[in-house]
């Protein structure tokens, strides 16, 4: 098999910027990175206080009543412990109001609609390619760090292998978060070819469902544990569609990525307010997808090419829906309740990135990791000027090697 030349990903040290304690934060807790060996001050500094593990090197501790969280950190780091804010980070979607949950069959506010994005994006092609090999149609194990997700809706029926929820202390509702989750790994496994409803890109693609949103947002320490879990079980491709602006200087969540990146494929959305990339999808472990609307050649929902040194460039773009502009041009997807939906935003362009990364994996299991990554993108349609993502030629490169 042709051998595939990789680029080294820079250390987090080299990469997280200074802790901004004005991001959005759980707030009455803080993250500790302990090493294996705490020194002597650093135990005694932890004595009395309550504190559990999230993952290996990773601790969470409350702040005492009568302190703020920064006043306690700065305690801490006199103590000679690593220690940062529990960030919080966002759902990057854009609805148009389709009235679900419980919309039957394929109609989203009294209109038909059709999976249009995968055609656009050569699924189809791509799984004529993958029958021609006597290849399977479903992707490799693939996580998606999300909301929790309906996981009784009927295109989901056994396509869940494990549904794991990380919410942590956050005191916010996870119920109303759902339509998120579900939209989102309905595009990447609904159970295809059954004579109902839609097909996700890999007609019976196993799914690891890590729940890491409420209506807080997702923390720090939900996400770290996310991606340590979805390794632990051994997902090929992990999706993450949510961030921030900026990266707020989470040491804890660029280790984890990095970490995680080194066996399976991150995929992130990169925002959608045509500014610089968020993050984590600027983290460069992770492929940034942007946008596009109706046309390929027209980036809806978005962050831009880097504007300064050092931004962050988006590496690939995939059909994002056109948001307010009627439900006909957004992404058809599964809702809550048994229904279907109408999606717009890189929340949803992600996916069919995420998706098109299993099928690759599952085609080629001797692909790794960083290697996957190299042909995806190298095989993007750039034709209408845009790197637009190509299920088939990225499948065809996988089998191939090259």
């Amino acid at each position: 098999m042709t051998s595939l030349s990789v680029t080294t990903t820079p250390t987090p040290a080299a990469l997280t910027p200074a802790t901004n304690w004005a991001a959005p934060h759980a707030s009455g807790k803080l993250l500790i990175a302990s090493p294996a060996t705490m020194t002597a001050q650093g135990v005694a500094a932890l004595q009395g206080l309550n504190v559990t593990t999230v993952t290996p090197g990773l601790q969470e501790v409350l702040t005492p009543a009568g302190k703020t969280d920064q006043a306690f950190a700065q305690e801490l780091k006199e103590a000679g412990l690593q220690v940062q804010p529990d960030f919080l980070y966002q759902p990057l979607a854009v609805t148009n109001d389709p009235g679900f949950p419980g919309n039957a069959g394929l109609r989203v506010n009294g209109e038909p609609m059709t999976q249009t994005y995968l055609t656009r994006i050569q699924v189809p092609a791509a799984w004529d390619v993958l029958q021609k090999c006597s290849l399977s149609l479903s992707g490799a194990l693939t996580a998606v760090l999300d909301s929790a997700v309906d996981t009784t809706h009927p295109e989901l029926q056994g396509r869940v292998n494990a549904n794991v929820s990380q919410v942590g202390t956050l005191s916010g509702s996870a119920s109303h978060v759902y339509t998120h989750g579900t939209a989102a790994a309905g595009i990447i496994g609904a159970t295809g070819n059954n004579g109902a409803g839609l097909s996700g890109i890999g007609q019976q693609q196993p799914l690891l469902l890590e729940e890491v949103m409420t209506s807080e947002g997702a923390s720090t320490s939900d996400l770290a544990a996310a991606l340590y879990d979805s390794v632990k079980r051994g997902a090929k491709v992990i999706n993450i569609s949510l961030g921030v602006p900026t990266n707020p200087g989470d040491k804890v969540l660029d280790q984890a990525l990095s970490s995680a990146a080194g066996s399976a494929v991150l995929v992130a959305a990169a925002g959608n307010t045509k500014t610089d990339v968020y993050y984590p999808a600027s983290h460069p472990a992770v492929i940034a997808v942007g946008a596009v609307g109706s046309s390929d050649d027209t980036l809806t929902w978005y962050s831009a090419r880097p504007s300064a040194p050092g931004n962050r460039a988006l590496d690939i773009v995939a059909p994002g829906g056109a948001g307010n502009s009627g439900s006909a041009r957004d992404l058809l997807t599964l809702a809550p309740g048994g229904g279907y939906a109408a999606m717009a935003g890189t929340s949803f362009a992600a996916p069919q990135v995420a998706g098109v990364a299993a099928l690759m994996r599952a085609a080629n299991p001797g692909l790794s990791a960083a290697q996957t990554r190299a042909l995806l993108l190298g095989k993007v349609n750039n034709a209408a000027g845009l790197p637009l993502l190509d299920a088939r030629a990225a499948v065809t490169g996988a089998i191939t090697g090259k």
